[in-house]
């Protein structure tokens, strides 16, 4: 019934929790793996980013090998993840993006993304900065080049010189 419902309904995320849970339950890892990228990718598109990033959590204690469908669904985790204030967080779900997905076309946001977590959050500006400036010398046309050069303007403008950079 559970997986019925799912499947005749498949914007449900109610009908698609309950058969995750019967998963689960069932001890069914195969299927299981395959549907909570189905869920995962629902939930995010639901703008439910809290359980996207419950869910996607749970799988990886089940299955660290276990990846969205879609790359850009790793930055919108993230973005859920600094929506509760996890800042390391949400800059490990995007480290090494460019280098796994390489000519992927959200590397500019992604690349902002950890920017502003850098500047805003952790108050690493000089690592900030430095990422800014990878954005506008690999995607200068991009149209996020314009917020990068707003975002450099302004930690130009704190001048914070002194802080230890840190790896994002």
């Amino acid at each position: 019934l559970a997986y019925e419902a799912q499947r005749v309904a498949p914007f449900d995320a109610a009908a698609h929790g309950r058969y995750h849970k019967l998963l689960l339950l069932a001890g069914r890892e195969d299927r299981l793996r395959s549907h909570a990228r189905t869920y995962l990718g629902l939930l995010l598109q639901q703008g439910n980013g809290d359980e996207a990033l419950n869910l996607y959590r749970a799988m990886l204690e089940r299955d660290p090998d276990f990846a969205p469908d879609q790359p850009v669904q790793l930055l919108r985790l993230a973005e859920a993840a600094r929506r509760r204030r996890e800042y390391p967080q949400a800059l490990a779900l995007i480290k090494g993006f460019d280098k796994r997905f390489p000519r992927h076309p959200e590397i500019p946001a992604v690349y902002l993304f950890a920017a502003s977590v850098l500047c805003e959050n952790l108050r690493q500006d000089a690592t900030a900065r430095q990422l800014l400036g990878v954005l506008l010398s690999r995607y200068p046309e991009h149209p996020l080049a314009a917020e990068a050069k707003q975002l450099i303007s302004v930690i130009d403008k704190l001048g914070a010189p002194g802080q230890a950079p840190a790896r994002s």
